[in-house]
Protein backbone atom coordinates (compact mmCIF):
# COMPACT_ATOMS: atom_id res chain seq x y z
CA UNK A 1 0.00 0.00 0.00
CA UNK A 2 1.11 3.59 -0.74
CA UNK A 3 1.99 5.75 1.90
CA UNK A 4 -0.06 8.76 3.32
CA UNK A 5 -0.64 11.08 0.82
CA UNK A 6 -0.64 14.85 2.78
CA UNK A 7 -0.77 17.90 1.08
CA UNK A 8 1.98 20.89 1.85
CA UNK A 9 -0.79 23.05 3.42
CA UNK A 10 -2.17 20.48 6.12
CA UNK A 11 -1.11 20.29 9.77
CA UNK A 12 -0.20 17.29 10.72
CA UNK A 13 1.36 17.36 14.98
CA UNK A 14 3.75 15.22 16.09
CA UNK A 15 2.10 11.65 17.84
CA UNK A 16 -1.06 12.00 15.22
CA UNK A 17 -0.96 8.41 13.21
CA UNK A 18 -2.01 8.36 9.81
CA UNK A 19 -2.72 5.06 8.24
CA UNK A 20 -1.78 4.16 4.56
CA UNK A 21 -3.59 5.08 1.34
CA UNK A 22 -5.28 8.23 3.35
CA UNK A 23 -5.20 11.42 1.72
CA UNK A 24 -5.29 14.67 4.22
CA UNK A 25 -5.90 17.90 2.17
CA UNK A 26 -5.68 21.41 1.71
CA UNK A 27 -5.79 23.63 4.90
CA UNK A 28 -6.64 20.23 7.32
CA UNK A 29 -5.49 20.14 10.80
CA UNK A 30 -5.11 16.68 12.56
CA UNK A 31 -3.54 16.89 16.12
CA UNK A 32 -1.39 14.65 18.32
CA UNK A 33 -3.17 11.54 19.51
CA UNK A 34 -5.66 11.22 16.88
CA UNK A 35 -5.83 7.54 14.83
CA UNK A 36 -6.67 7.76 11.70
CA UNK A 37 -7.40 4.29 9.51
CA UNK A 38 -6.13 3.15 5.98
CA UNK A 39 -7.69 4.45 2.44
CA UNK A 40 -9.57 7.69 4.05
CA UNK A 41 -9.98 11.21 2.55
CA UNK A 42 -9.99 14.27 4.77
CA UNK A 43 -11.44 17.14 2.42
CA UNK A 44 -9.94 20.76 2.62
CA UNK A 45 -10.01 22.28 5.96
CA UNK A 46 -11.03 19.27 8.17
CA UNK A 47 -9.95 19.37 11.79
CA UNK A 48 -9.41 16.40 14.09
CA UNK A 49 -8.62 17.02 17.38
CA UNK A 50 -6.52 14.64 19.95
CA UNK A 51 -8.21 11.71 20.83
CA UNK A 52 -10.40 10.81 17.84
CA UNK A 53 -10.57 7.47 16.06
CA UNK A 54 -11.21 7.41 12.58
CA UNK A 55 -11.80 3.80 10.87
CA UNK A 56 -10.80 2.76 7.32
CA UNK A 57 -12.45 3.77 4.38
CA UNK A 58 -13.72 7.04 5.98
CA UNK A 59 -14.49 9.97 3.67
CA UNK A 60 -14.87 13.20 5.63
CA UNK A 61 -16.00 16.16 3.58
CA UNK A 62 -14.77 19.82 3.54
CA UNK A 63 -15.00 21.93 6.77
CA UNK A 64 -16.10 18.80 9.17
CA UNK A 65 -14.80 19.36 12.54
CA UNK A 66 -14.50 15.90 14.60
CA UNK A 67 -13.57 16.58 18.24
CA UNK A 68 -11.78 15.07 21.47
CA UNK A 69 -13.37 11.78 21.73
CA UNK A 70 -15.67 10.76 18.91
CA UNK A 71 -14.85 7.64 17.04
CA UNK A 72 -15.94 6.86 13.47
CA UNK A 73 -15.90 3.06 12.31
CA UNK A 74 -14.89 2.05 9.22
CA UNK A 75 -16.64 2.82 5.70
CA UNK A 76 -18.51 5.79 7.13
CA UNK A 77 -19.02 8.85 4.91
CA UNK A 78 -19.36 12.77 6.60
CA UNK A 79 -20.85 15.26 4.32
CA UNK A 80 -19.54 18.42 4.23
CA UNK A 81 -19.53 21.31 7.28
CA UNK A 82 -20.96 18.65 9.80
CA UNK A 83 -19.49 18.56 13.31
CA UNK A 84 -18.98 15.95 15.57
CA UNK A 85 -19.08 17.71 19.47
CA UNK A 86 -18.03 15.57 22.85
CA UNK A 87 -21.38 16.40 24.71
CA UNK A 88 -22.16 12.97 25.70
CA UNK A 89 -26.22 13.65 27.22
CA UNK A 90 -27.08 16.34 23.97
CA UNK A 91 -30.75 17.99 24.63
CA UNK A 92 -32.61 19.73 22.62
CA UNK A 93 -34.76 21.30 25.31
CA UNK A 94 -33.14 23.83 27.28
CA UNK A 95 -34.91 26.03 29.76
CA UNK A 96 -33.78 30.00 29.62
CA UNK A 97 -33.49 31.28 32.80
CA UNK A 98 -34.04 35.87 32.58
CA UNK A 99 -33.22 38.04 35.52
CA UNK A 100 -34.70 41.36 35.45
CA UNK A 101 -33.21 44.00 37.71
CA UNK A 102 -36.65 45.83 38.75
CA UNK A 103 -35.46 47.98 41.65
CA UNK A 104 -32.63 49.16 44.32
CA UNK A 105 -29.66 50.77 43.95
CA UNK A 106 -25.90 49.33 43.33
CA UNK A 107 -24.88 48.35 46.44
CA UNK A 108 -28.41 45.63 47.07
CA UNK A 109 -30.14 45.22 43.25
CA UNK A 110 -32.90 43.44 43.59
CA UNK A 111 -33.75 41.36 40.65
CA UNK A 112 -36.93 39.14 39.49
CA UNK A 113 -36.36 35.20 38.08
CA UNK A 114 -38.11 33.84 35.74
CA UNK A 115 -38.03 30.81 33.54
CA UNK A 116 -38.65 30.48 29.87
CA UNK A 117 -38.85 27.56 27.72
CA UNK A 118 -37.01 26.68 24.45
CA UNK A 119 -38.75 27.63 21.35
Amino acid sequence: MAKAFIHESAYVDDGAQIGSDTKVWHFCHVLGGAVIGERCSLGQNVVVMNGVRIGNNVKIQNNVSVYTGCILEDDVFCGPSMVFTNVVNPRSHVTRHLFVFIGGNNNSPIFSFFNFPSF
